[in-house]
């Protein structure tokens, strides 16, 4: 399968990127910048350059990979959970988490003309994988 995952870079996304390269599917990671193409390119998924909260530039990711499934795992967690850290994180993780779960689905059923599975977590235990 053809599978993009947004949020590749996460506690989730690194792991699963891993698990979905293993059972030999073809992974595809939204990526905004240089830095995150890297990391998601050395897991082993091919980096496709979008912001998740920005609609058209979505459905243009979308377009040019053309997954069968799309795995949502957005967050915008900061490095460390102290309280301060955490309370500055909230507002953006939750648009993260809110706007950004709209948009990946949302882009694939307008570009394949049906709907398309979009999975959240449940797919890395339905998959075989395990976690490690």
């Amino acid at each position: 399968m053809r599978i993009l995952i947004a949020g590749a870079t996460g506690a989730i996304g690194r792991p699963l990127v891993r698990c979905l390269k293993e059972h030999r599917h073809t992974v595809f990671a939204l990526t905004r910048s240089p830095q995150s193409a890297r990391a998601v390119g050395e897991l082993g998924a091919e980096p496709v350059t979008a912001d998740a909260l920005d609609p058209a530039s979505v459905k243009a990711a979308v377009a040019r990979v053309r997954p069968d499934a799309i795995i949502n795992e957005l967050t915008s967690l900061p490095r460390r959970y102290t309280a301060a850290e955490m309370k500055a994180a909230a507002e953006r993780d939750y648009k993260v988490r809110i706007e950004g779960k709209r948009e990946p689905s949302g882009g694939t059923r307008r570009c394949r003309g049906a709907p398309l599975p979009a999975a959240r977590r449940g797919l890395l235990v339905r998959a075989g994988c395990r976690s490690r």
